[in-house]
């Protein structure tokens, strides 16, 4: 324990990523994400010919990887209805079916599994834990059947 977080499955998903390296490096080009993108975030301008996005604001949790590890792509498989996902995977283009594609699906659900627990216990939200702690292990399931 550390910080009062059960850390075992965190470290668990930290060794199954460093095992399964080559999975992860499938992704050559990486991309700046967001970290928090959801609509209040993005400012959006009516004009005539349709709106346009013209400010994205509070990036402080931007940085650089697959455009997957986004906090946006885990929101979108979580919340948001499977025909708004389709439309939205049409637009935004598919990810390539490749070998590590669903390892790293379930990866970083489980890394943002890892940040919401961090978040609950800096904001002490504990009763919320029990439910991010069962999805973490879930994703750790997941793992271990698709990298063994």
């Amino acid at each position: 324990m550390r910080n009062g977080l059960d850390s075992e499955p965190m470290q668990r998903l930290c060794h199954i990523a460093a095992t399964h390296i080559d999975l992860i490096d499938e992704i050559t080009t990486p991309c700046l994400l967001h970290g928090d993108l959801w609509p209040f975030n993005i400012l959006i301008q009516r004009r005539d010919e349709g709106p346009v996005i013209s400010a994205v604001l509070d990036a402080d949790r931007g940085y650089w990887g697959d455009p997957l590890a986004d906090w946006t792509f885990h929101l979108l498989e979580r919340k948001v209805s499977p025909h708004v996902r389709e439309v939205f995977w049409q637009a935004f283009g598919r990810p390539a079916e490749t070998p590590g594609l669903h390892f790293r699906e379930c990866l970083y659900r489980g890394m943002h599994c890892c940040h919401v627990l961090n978040e609950l216990q800096r904001c002490n939200l504990t009763k919320h834990m029990e439910a991010v702690y069962a999805d973490l292990h879930k994703a750790l399931a997941e793992l271990q059947v698709v990298a063994p």
